[in-house]
């Protein structure tokens, strides 16, 4: 056997055994999720009750959707939750009084899924078995991410349906040409994600982001060296943009949306910082600067892991798993930047990562943090995925220090 076969067969081979390796321990964390809503759930919130009476509302329209708007008459909020809603409805005609247990199961394997997702990119992007097992245990072992696969929501699957957009983009830029199946599948998921939950929207920055770095083969590192200073330049331009456009009700109190937008004033009139967590609040703002100054405040406080509402043992957990999980997304925030302007090499997943996560920041900074930070679960993947960055990062120097000593 010449050198050459010798090495393709040699990568044949890590490749399957890591791919075993990935589906084992995602039917390992399976497992693990399941006997945890078993335990501890379903859990109904207002939220529930709203979607399963939308369900009923959908089961007698005989699923027809026109009939359906009708009935509810408020099509412009429902439309972005009407995959969701239609989940819902085919639980409950299928499944009766049971369909809560089968959407926690469903939440489960959407958890385990992400994971087996997120370890499949690292794959694929030849990472090390070191940082396979670290995505295995973070995504097992954070509280604040398993907590909610008990409760009758969706944003435990919708995190299933994020990660797997980042997974079909990535494969889309990783192709010197792109591929069209790719940028099919990665379409049809953001069409998707957009109909289950409105957060969807949010991820058009990352899908647009990979299309234009898989355009421009040729340009596509100086172009993103050029473009990747101006995306924070461009955060600050949109909160103050939004800042001055709330604070002036005039432009949006006759519109359609000025139902949400007078709720979202009012937020900011009183100084909320998180949700129902007075703690955070901040002086009334008298100016487009305070507003601003909120928003700057929420953008720190969307990531924040302790509170006071929280028990003590809570706290020593977020703190013990949080503390090191941020430290090396810095890290790989680190790394990405470093491959782009001191190698020229684009660190696809760090790119997409960091999109990813800043689009959810300056969104929820916008309008509100939830009070218990439900609405940054869809972020936990990206964060995952930099902080493996990190972890190779840190891996690389301690095998160069080996070599030059």
């Amino acid at each position: 056997m010449s050198n050459e076969k010798y090495l393709i067969h040699s990568l044949q081979l890590k490749s399957s055994r890591l791919f075993n390796s990935s589906i084992c321990l995602a039917v390992f964390s399976l497992i693990f999720f399941l006997i945890f809503t078993y335990l501890t759930g379903p859990i109904e919130s207002i939220d529930t009750q709203s979607y399963s009476r939308l369900a009923d509302v959908l089961i007698s329209a005989n699923f027809n959707p026109n009939v359906f708007w009708d009935g509810i008459g408020s099509i412009h909020y429902y439309y972005l939750r009407f995959a969701f809603i239609s989940i819902v409805a085919l639980l409950k005609f299928g499944f009766g009084e049971y369909w809560t247990n089968v959407l926690v199961v469903i939440n489960c394997v959407s958890l385990s899924m992400s994971g087996y997702l997120l370890m499949r990119l690292l794959e694929i992007d030849n990472r090390g078995l070191l940082e396979l097992a670290f995505i295995f245990l973070v995504n097992l072992l954070l509280y604040e991410r398993f907590f909610w696969s008990r409760y009758i929501l969706s944003d435990t699957s919708f995190c299933l349906i994020s990660t797997t957009l980042l997974y079909f983009l990535y494969t889309l830029i990783s192709r010197s040409n792109g591929s069209y199946l790719s940028f099919t599948f990665s379409l049809v998921t953001l069409i998707f994600a957009c109909l289950y939950r409105p957060i969807g929207i949010v991820l058009i920055p990352t899908f647009f982001t990979a299309l234009v770095i898989s355009m421009n083969n040729e340009r596509r590192i100086i172009l993103t060296k050029i473009v990747f200073p101006l995306i924070p330049l461009l955060g600050l331009i949109l909160l103050f943009g939004w800042a001055w456009y709330i604070n002036t009700p005039s432009l949006w109190e006759d519109t359609g949306l000025s139902r949400s937008l007078n709720k979202t004033y009012n937020y900011f009139q009183e100084g909320a910082v998180i949700k129902k967590r007075p703690h955070t609040y901040l002086p009334a703002p008298e100016s487009v600067r305070d507003i601003f100054m909120i928003e700057l405040t929420r953008v720190v406080q969307f990531f924040r892991f302790t509170t006071p509402m929280f028990s003590s043992i809570h706290n020593t957990i977020n703190i013990i798993s949080f503390t090191p999980l941020y430290g090396l997304a810095l890290i790989g925030i680190w790394r990405t930047i470093t491959l782009l302007y001191r190698s020229s090499q684009l660190d696809y997943i760090g790119i997409l990562s960091i999109i990813f996560v800043g689009s959810f920041t300056i969104f929820h900074s916008m309008f509100l943090i939830d009070y218990d930070w439900r609405y940054r679960l869809p972020c936990y993947a990206p964060i995952f995925l930099l902080a493996s960055g990190g972890l190779t990062y840190v891996k690389d120097i301690f095998r160069d220090s080996k070599i030059h000593r």
